[in-house]
Parts: structure tokens; C-alpha cells; sequence
């Protein structure tokens, strides 16, 4: 259910703007967000250990790793909120719930967006000011 509240989290900051197309741009965002959570723990990783990373073919080919992730989760999610579930059944769950269950999801799952981005883009920038 967790999943579901932060694609309904990401379709809801398109809902306004976007009429037409803000369940697609929900789901590239969402695929952005777990992204971002992949480059976060990747960063971590080769800041602590680069000697294991180092010279390795998966250090040259970290790029192509990167966008080979974001293609399989927008793959997967497509797959996921357009042909097994969609966006008026995931919302029709989730007001099913019980208010305080809804705003603690909802609440957490905002938080939770927030800080991907926040973390993973202010680790980054620490990292290349060293």
C-alpha cells in the first residue's frame, strides 16, 4: 500500500497542472524517486568503499546502470498502474481507509519523497565540494 500512496502522492503533485497526462508524469516520477534512492545508495557505497568499485566494469558502465534501473522500475510500474491496477482503483483503496490511516500514509509517503530528493541531491553536492 505503501507504493500505491506514493504514486498517488506523485500523480497528486501533477493533478492540478497536468490534466490530461498526470498519471504518466506520477509514474515517471515515482520511477524518478526510486532512482534517486538507487544513486543515493550507490553514492554512499563508492564514498565508503571506492576500492571495491574502482576499476571494475561496473564503475565504467555506472551510467548505463543508472538508466537501465530508472528504465526496469518505469517498465515495471507502467506494467503495475496502467495494465494490472490504475489510478481510480489505487485512489478508491486508499479512501477506503480510515482517516488516520490515510493521513499517516499520506504524511509518510510525502516526507518520504521529500527526502529522496533533498538526501540524495544535498549528499551529492557534499561530495563534490570535497
Amino acid at each position: 500500500m505503501f507504493l500505491d500512496t506514493l504514486y498517488l502522492v506523485c500523480c497528486d503533485f501533477y493533478k492540478k497542472r497536468e490534466k490530461e497526462i498526470f498519471k504518466t508524469s506520477g509514474l515517471i516520477l515515482l520511477a524518478a524517486l526510486l532512482e534517486f534512492n538507487i544513486i543515493l545508495a550507490s553514492l554512499i557505497f563508492s564514498n565508503y568503499y571506492p576500492e571495491l568499485l574502482e576499476g571494475t566494469t561496473l564503475f565504467r558502465f555506472r551510467y548505463y546502470i543508472v538508466i537501465s534501473f530508472f528504465l526496469f522500475f518505469l517498465a515495471v510500474l507502467f506494467v503495475k498502474y496502467f495494465r494490472v491496477t490504475n489510478y481510480d482503483y489505487v485512489t478508491e483503496k486508499f479512501n477506503l481507509m480510515s482517516e488516520g490511516k490515510r493521513r499517516f500514509y499520506y504524511g509518510f509517503a510525502v516526507t518520504y519523497v521529500l527526502a529522496s530528493f533533498v538526501l540524495t541531491i544535498g549528499y551529492a553536492i557534499h561530495l563534490g565540494t570535497r
